[in-house]
């Protein structure tokens, strides 16, 4: 690894160092006795008599790296020059150990342990939503930190999923936090006041943070430098991890480019079905797990997914965009929907569930089904969405998102509201208040707070502007279709006075 001068006089403060340091880059890789004739490198510091610049100056060393220097005093440039070398040695040597971490089964976990060595404070790596991978769980008694035990209790994640471990005040946390994992002393900062916390990234994004805690608020640049080397060995797991993920999947690239729009070759398909042993007649439904925050956690997505992968493996698992989709063979229901209902539980993640299909030909729209089973619903208590239960807004969704759904409202119902706004009637309203009620007078009647008479000259004016027959089954239809297309579009076509569960056909 590539030390600075800052983590050189750290190191060199027994000695009686110091410093003029107005870099103090990483980018130095060994030591070197200085040579008035040898070009100086940036990978090197120069080691050197202070004698050789100024005269009647004895027993002092200097350092020299770019604008950099250290001044030791009371030793010789041989002895200078073993405790530099002996100081990459130790730093060689606990890098090496570092990336011997990197391939440990828990290597996480493994990475943090052999931190903990040279910082010797406690510690987590964590995601940005603070749910813990690795956490300090060792230091001496002369290290404790008051408080440090409630976060040693959180479970880390993803290696043995989570002890739900539910906080008294943690309804004042947003919901993008999962309150199973909230180091509460952390965040309150009651116990911790002094930290060090360096960004993680994947994919060039901060996906999380490795956190020191100290108790003098005084932390050398040195240890900042450490800490941003460790928090990149971090991203370079993230990274492999998630490439890794990725290249399982890639035997469904062809259909992630269906869903995509793209157009795939029948004999792709037929190919698909021979793998996976399905006859091309098998009744198939497709499940859609999505996370339910903008801040997801990545590395649990990608686990999710390949547990399930490993769970269903005459199924097909694959991530797209910011969703896990499984299509499975309608008789493995009974066997998958368990496990999916289990990670449901334990994540902030819900489900949702297409109609049964044949042929993978049409995934697109048995995808955007499952999508609009988990948009529709009204019940996000309940994690497991069907989009049998919100077909009727399913298909009017879909409408207005692939077509020009204005073209398909009947005119005369726009004319109804121009003679509302003329006339100041409330025909639209009630033509609306009617269909919700399924055409009964007495209940549309009570709900308009107006005498039955009032209704029957309001319809029969209705009547005769919309030219339709609006007691015919057919029409009633059609016109519930047009008001589910013109909700929401504009507070002048919304009936005002209505509640939000009469708003719902």
């Amino acid at each position: 690894m590539k030390l600075s001068m800052w983590i050189l006089l750290d190191e060199l403060n027994a000695h009686g160092a110091k410093a003029a340091i107005q870099d103090g880059l990483c980018e130095i890789t060994n030591a070197r006795l200085f040579s008035f004739d040898e070009p100086l490198s940036a990978e090197y510091v120069y080691i050197a008599r202070m004698g050789d610049f100024y005269d009647n100056v004895q027993d002092q060393v200097l350092l020299m790296h770019g604008r950099d220097i250290i001044f030791i005093e009371g030793i010789d440039i041989i002895q200078a020059l073993n405790h530099v070398l002996l100081i990459f040695d130790k730093y060689r040597h606990w890098n090496l150990r570092l990336r011997q971490a990197c391939l440990e089964l828990n290597h996480f976990q493994a990475i943090l342990d052999v931190a903990h060595d040279m910082f010797l404070c406690p510690m987590f790596f964590g995601h940005k939503n603070l749910r813990i991978y690795a956490i300090t769980r060792q230091y001496s008694e002369d290290e404790v930190y008051v408080g440090w035990d409630e976060v040693k209790d959180l479970n880390t994640m993803p290696a043995s999923l989570i002890k739900k471990k539910i906080y008294p005040d943690m309804k004042k946390y947003p919901e993008t936090i999962d309150p199973v994992a909230i180091p509460t002393s952390a965040l309150e900062r009651k116990s911790f006041c002094y930290q060090i916390r360096a960004n993680c990234y994947l994919n060039g994004n901060v996906w999380g943070h490795f956190y020191l805690y100290y108790k003098e608020p005084a932390v050398d640049h040195g240890v900042m430098q450490l800490a941003r080397h460790v928090a990149d060995i971090y991203g370079e797991i993230l990274d492999k991890t998630h490439n890794k993920n990725m290249e399982r999947y890639t035997m469904y690239s062809f259909l992630m480019d269906m869903l995509d729009g793209k157009e795939i070759p029948d004999v792709a398909l037929l190919n698909h079905y021979w793998q996976k042993g399905w006859d091309e007649s098998a009744e198939l439904i497709m499940f859609r797990l999505a996370p339910m925050s903008m801040s997801n956690d990545e590395l649990l997505f990608d686990w999710m997914c390949t547990n399930i992968a490993e769970k269903s493996v005459h199924s097909i698992v694959f991530p797209y965009k910011n969703s896990i989709v499984i299509i499975i063979q309608e008789c493995e229901i009974p066997t998958i929907l368990p496990h999916i209902e289990s990670l449901l539980s334990i994540s902030r993640y819900h489900c949702g569930v297409s109609f049964s299909f044949t042929g993978l030909e049409n995934i697109s729209y048995y995808y955007f089904q499952a999508g609009c089973a988990i948009e529709c619903s009204a019940n996000l208590e309940n994690r497991l969405h069907y989009f049998k239960d919100y077909a009727f807004l399913g298909y009017t969704q879909f409408v207005k998102t692939h077509t020009k759904w204005q073209n398909f409202i009947v005119p005369s119902l726009l004319k109804l509201i121009e003679v509302d706004k003329q006339q100041d009637s409330e025909y639209y309203k009630t033509l609306y208040c009617l269909l919700v009620n399924q055409g009964r007078f007495n209940k549309t009647s009570a709900q308009l707070y107006i005498h039955r008479n009032t209704l029957k000259y309001r319809i029969d004016k209705i009547t005769q502007i919309l030219d339709m027959d609006i007691f015919d089954e057919s029409v009633c239809v059609y016109l519930r279709f047009c008001f589910a297309l013109m909700m929401e579009e504009s507070p002048v076509i919304l009936p005002p006075s209505l509640s939000p569960d009469e708003e719902k056909f």
